[in-house]
């Protein structure tokens, strides 16, 4: 009960704060999507780019 309770707060009151702060939110946001994207890169140089993507890498892989 509690977790719909707090969804509908979120719901109804995410949209008027985001309205009247939109130009201090928007540089904030623009910011921390500029960090994921550095995140997500080294993230995937270091584990993702090791993951063979298809049986076709793994036996690749296997025969080098």
């Amino acid at each position: 009960m509690i977790t719909i309770y707090f969804t509908l707060v979120l719901l109804f009151s995410v949209p008027v704060i985001y309205d009247k702060y939109e130009d201090k939110i928007d540089p904030l946001a623009e910011k921390a999507w500029i960090e994921i994207k550095k995140q997500y890169a080294v993230l995937d140089e270091k584990v993702l780019s090791k993951i063979p993507r298809s049986m076709k890498e793994l036996k690749d892989k296997k025969k080098v």
